[in-house]
C-alpha cells in the first residue's frame, strides 16, 4: 500500500484558485536561495521534512536539491513548490495583468510592507535584511526537545549526517527555538492563542505563539515591491501585495503524514485590484522526476500525483514503495452566496461560500506546450490564460483550451 503525504493549502483571500504543476525538464532548474538560516528553515515534526525560505521560495535545499523528503529521513517527494498569483491592479500604470508569486524564480522578497500605498504614494517595504524579516520557527515542546531531536532538527538543517554534528550546533538550535519564541512578530500578523478574543497578544495572560494547537508553527511575511524580482520572473512590474505564510504540523499519529499552510494575500498598493486568480505551484519528484503522473479529484479539491511504477530506485534502499503525493485545498476565498456558509480564521462565516478549485494543469515529459516565459511579459499572460483553466497562451481575448 502506498502512503499518501498531503499537503494542505487553505488558500485565504482574492479570487479563485487553480494548481498547474510543475515541468520534468531539470535541464532550467537548479536556482539555490541566496538566504541560508535563519532565512530559511524546516518543518519537521512529523513524517514530512521540507525547507521554506522568508522570501517565499520552498521545496528546494539550500544546495539546489528536491527539498521535501517523505517518509522524513528517507527520498525526495517535492523539487520546488510555492504561490503565483495574476490580476489587474487598477493604477496609472498601464501594464496588466500583472503576477507575482514562487515558481522556479522567486518574485518576493522577505519582510513586511512598512508604508502601504495610498493612490498617490506607492507602498514602501521593509528592509529585506531586517532582523525581524527572518523566517520563525517554533515548536510547543521545545524546552523539552531530548538531544537526539535536537541532533536531528541540527543535521536536516545542516544538511549533514546526525553523527557529525557538534555540541555548538546543538546549542545554536535551542538557542534559535528560545529566540523565535520569545520574539514572535505577532504585531506583524503572525498567529497566537488569543484566548479572550481581544486580539491582543497577552503572554501574562498565558496566550503563546501558535496556531490550533499545532506542534510546530512557522511563519513569514514577504512582499512583491523588488521590480528585479518580478520582472525576472514574468516579467511584470510589482502590484503592491504583501504575502503573509503559515505553515504548521502535528506529532500525532493521525496527522503524521500532513503539513498545513495558510497563504494570506493582502493588497497594500493603496489601489483597487480584480480579476485576480491564485495558484498552487508544485514540481513533484517522486523519487526518479521522469516517471510521475498526477491527476486531480475536483469533488475533494485535491490534486495528487503518483509513481508510474511500483518500485523506484530513490526509496528501494529503504524497503520502501515511491510514495503518493496530495495538495488539498481546505480554505478557499469567500465569495458572497445568501444562506451559505463559509469558513474563515477557523470561524463560520454566513452568507458566504467557500472559493474551490478550478483549474489544473500538467506539464510532462514530451508534451509541446511549454511553461510560461520566466523574466518576459509574455509569461504574466501565459499564466493569467494558465490559472483561467487555458492553455498558456500570449492571447487574453482568445485564450485556447
Amino acid at each position: 500500500m502506498k502512503h499518501l503525504m498531503h499537503l494542505i493549502l487553505p488558500l485565504l483571500l482574492i479570487s479563485a484558485a487553480s494548481a498547474p504543476t510543475g515541468s520534468t525538464d531539470k535541464t532550467r532548474r537548479g536556482r539555490t536561495t541566496a538566504y541560508t538560516e535563519p532565512f530559511g528553515t524546516v518543518f519537521n515534526i512529523n513524517r514530512i521534512s521540507g525547507w521554506i525560505y522568508a522570501d517565499g521560495t520552498s521545496g528546494n535545499a539550500p544546495n539546489g536539491d528536491a527539498g521535501i523528503i517523505f517518509p522524513r529521513g528517507t527520498a525526495n517527494v517535492i523539487y520546488q513548490d510555492g504561490i503565483v498569483w495574476d490580476g489587474y491592479v487598477r493604477d496609472e500604470n498601464p501594464q496588466n495583468p500583472r503576477a507575482g508569486g514562487q515558481t522556479y524564480l522567486t518574485g518576493t522578497q522577505p519582510g513586511y510592507i512598512a508604508q502601504p500605498g495610498n493612490g498617490i504614494n506607492p507602498p514602501v517595504a521593509s528592509d529585506p535584511q531586517d532582523p525581524r524579516a527572518h523566517i520563525y520557527r517554533i515548536r510547543s515542546d521545545y524546552q523539552t526537545m531530548s538531544d537526539a531531536e535536537i541532533r536531528a532538527d541540527a543535521a536536516e538543517l545542516l544538511l549533514k549526517d546526525p553523527g557529525d554534528v557538534t555540541p555548538a550546533e546543538m546549542a545554536a538550535v535551542r538557542s534559535r527555538y528560545a529566540a523565535d519564541w520569545a520574539d514572535w512578530p505577532y504585531d506583524l500578523g503572525a498567529p497566537f492563542h488569543d484566548i479572550n478574543g481581544d486580539g491582543i497578544y497577552e503572554p501574562d495572560q498565558g496566550e503563546a505563539p501558535g496556531l490550533a494547537g499545532a506542534d510546530e508553527v512557522i511563519w513569514f511575511v514577504c512582499n512583491d515591491l523588488d521590480s528585479g524580482l518580478t520582472k525576472s520572473l514574468y516579467g511584470s512590474d510589482p502590484m503592491g501585495i504583501e504575502l503573509q505564510v503559515t505553515v504548521w504540523a502535528y506529532k500525532d499519529s493521525l496527522l503524521q503524514d500532513v503539513v498545513y499552510r495558510r497563504y494570506r494575500l493582502i493588497n497594500k498598493s493603496g489601489v483597487d485590484m480584480d480579476s485576480m486568480f491564485i495558484g498552487f505551484f508544485i514540481d513533484t519528484d517522486l523519487g526518479n522526476y521522469t516517471d510521475d503522473f498526477m491527476g486531480c479529484d475536483t469533488s475533494l479539491n485535491l490534486v495528487y500525483a503518483y509513481n508510474a511504477f511500483p518500485t523506484d530506485a530513490a526509496f528501494a534502499p529503504f524497503n520502501l514503495p515511491p510514495p503518493a503525493i496530495g495538495c488539498q485545498l481546505l480554505q478557499g476565498s469567500l465569495i458572497p452566496d445568501i444562506g451559505e456558509e463559509a469558513l474563515f480564521d477557523f470561524k463560520t462565516v454566513m452568507n458566504y461560500r467557500n472559493q474551490t478549485m478550478t483549474s489544473i494543469w500538467y506539464k510532462g515529459s514530451g508534451m509541446s506546450v511549454s511553461d510560461p516565459d520566466i523574466g518576459r511579459y509574455d509569461g504574466t499572460l501565459q499564466m493569467y490564460n494558465l490559472l483561467n483553466g487555458y492553455l498558456p497562451s500570449y492571447d487574453l481575448s482568445n485564450p485556447r483550451k
